[in-house]
Parts: structure tokens; sequence; C-alpha cells
């Protein structure tokens, strides 16, 4: 076929034309006497396509060119008023290098989306080939639409995989890679501002107990509930994580000691009031917590806070307890607590 553009790349555009390509390739290889444009609403030739040399003794324009320049101002506004729906005859005087123009008779079809879809068939004016054309047409749009709507189920099930890779199933609240990750980030905010930054470590006293005694659907039911105290007392900026089975993180910046103290005490007297049945008597919950220091790591601070835990534990349960300040946290390893 003369003069054809072939499968040039085209851009500058979020409409499908690579589909639409495909759909017309096998139509347009047996029109001898077709021209075939997509343009954009801007005017933009987006795609030229067709037997160019015989119907218009040019070739392609190229992409990118602006369509008023070959068809004028005022045939480009009877274009862009044309109806969306069905074919429209638009007859254009198409300008042809050294001041010659050509009389041609124009089919066109708006497009799905915002581009245009012009079809300029010359002397062709075959009927069995303009329902064909139209045939093609309609295929592309419900192709654009099916894509669509895949393009939607891949987002939502990459939403869906981003919540399973940072979200902890049971609770609903962060996991330990989320928390711990995030925990990184505010303590680097924390040493470029010398901004305060806290956490509080918790653990549910005599969880195994609970398991033993009612199962683990209960102990299940009291992980929730305390999940929904702590979400319950965060702030758009703090972070609560369930770090792995009766064990939680609450990550709060711009909070100093005395702040997370406060908090950690809400959170305390909030569950010793809850009633969860078939429990015959108040859940507790030890907490340590700790504050930055300008040489913490995200394991020092993590440390401090587990060692305050530890201290509470050890303390009777049911408190609040935090490292004294000038205590070296690298001594060792904290001992684990206690259920």
């Amino acid at each position: 076929m003369g003069g054809g553009a072939g499968g040039r790349p085209m851009t500058g555009s979020s409409y499908p034309v690579a589909r639409l390509q495909n759909l017309l390739a096998s139509f347009l290889d047996e029109a001898d006497a077709l021209v075939f444009l997509c343009v954009s609403p801007a005017g933009e030739i987006l795609d030229a396509r067709g037997a160019w040399a015989s119907v218009l003794g040019e070739p392609a324009p190229p992409i990118g060119l602006s369509m008023v320049d070959r068809i004028g101002t005022d045939a480009w506004r009877q274009l862009q008023a044309a109806p969306s729906e069905g074919w429209t005859v638009l007859p254009l005087t198409w300008s042809l290098p050294g001041s010659c123009v050509r009389a041609l008779e124009a089919r066109l079809r708006s497009g799905p989306g915002e581009y245009l879809l012009l079809v300029m068939p010359g002397l062709w004016t075959d009927e069995r080939g303009l329902q064909e054309l139209s045939r093609l047409h309609e295929q592309l749009i419900n192709t654009n639409r099916e894509l669509q709507r895949k393009n939607r189920e891949l987002e939502a099930a990459r939403a869906r995989l981003a919540t399973l890779a940072t979200t902890d199933p049971l609770t609903g609240l962060a996991n330990r890679r989320s928390i711990e990750e995030a925990l990184a980030r505010s303590l680097s905010y924390a040493r470029r501002h010398r901004a305060p930054l806290g956490v509080v470590a918790a653990d549910v006293d005599h969880f195994k107990e609970i398991n033993d005694t009612y199962g683990h659907a209960v102990g299940d039911r009291v992980l929730v509930a305390f999940a929904r105290l702590l979400d319950e007392a965060t702030r758009h900026e703090d972070l609560a994580a369930r770090m792995g089975g009766e064990e939680f993180l609450l990550l709060l910046p711009g909070t100093p000691a005395a702040g997370c103290r406060a908090v950690a005490e809400r959170l305390r007297a909030a569950i010793a009031a809850l009633r969860i049945d078939p429990l015959t008597r108040p859940v507790t919950v030890s907490f340590g917590i700790a504050a930055f220091r300008p040489a913490d790591t995200v394991e020092t601070l993590l440390a401090r806070a587990d060692r305050g835990l530890y201290a509470a534990k050890r303390g009777g349960r049911n408190r609040v307890e935090a490292l004294p300040e000038d205590e070296d946290v690298a001594t060792g390893p904290a001992q684990p607590a206690s259920s």
C-alpha cells in the first residue's frame, strides 16, 4: 500500500491507539483507496494510515502535524461539532504542498475517550465497508471498556497486596515490618529536627492462661479488643502495630516521655475496664515506654521500651514502666517478658 505510515509509535496519548491500529490493520490492507487519520481534540495527528500516495498524491502526514494546517479552521470546527454517534459525512478541502488542494468527502466518527477517529475514503463509498468500520469501532469501544475494568481490578488487587504486606490480618493494625520502617523514618526526622519521639510497648498479661482456659478464639477476641483501643488512641501521625502474639507497639511522633506515659496509662485503664465474654476477670496489659535520644537507632529505642515492659512485668503487671534516663541500653539484651 503506497505511502502508509506503517506502525510508527504515537506519543502524548492515553487512548489505546495501538489497539485501534491492530483492529483496523486487516481492513486497511484490503482498501486501495482509503485514508485513515486518528486526531486528538487539540488537532494533533496521532496516526495516519492508508493509501496516501494514490488518494492524495503525497506521503502520510507526520505524526504531530496540526490538522488545522491541512483542512483549515472552519472545517476543523465542523469536525469538532460532529455528533459522537454514527458516521458523519463531512466535505473537506485537503491542502497539499505547492498550494494544491484536493476536495474530499470524509466520514467522521468520534472515538472513545477524548480522541476523534477520522476516516477519509476519497472515492471509496462502499456502505459495506462503512459497516465494517462501524463494527471495528464498536469492538474498539468494548475492548477499551474491558481494559478499563481490568485496570480497576488490577489496582484493587495491588491495593489488597499492599495491605497484606503491611497489615496484621487478625487485628487490622500495622505489622512489625511496617512499624519498624515507619520508626526508622520517624527517627531520621527526630534527629534532623531535634523533635521528640516516643514508643510504647505493650503485652497482654496472662495471655497464655487465657488461651489455655478459654481457647484461641477467645484469645483472638482479646487481641482484637485491645487493638481497637490502640487504634482509637492514635492520632493521624501515630501508628499502632501488632508485633506478634500478644505484643503490640505504639509509635508516637512528637511525643516526649511524659506524653507516652499518659497515653499508656489511659490504655491500661481502658482495657482493664473492658468486659470480654466469657472472661470472668478483667484483662490487664503491661506497658514499657521509651523516648528518643540523639544516638538512638531503631534497635536501641525498641530495646529500651522492651526493658521497660519487662520491668512492668516484674513489678506485678498492669503497670507502665520506663528505664532510668542514664541507663546504658547496650549492656545486654532484654530478658523476655513473661506473660
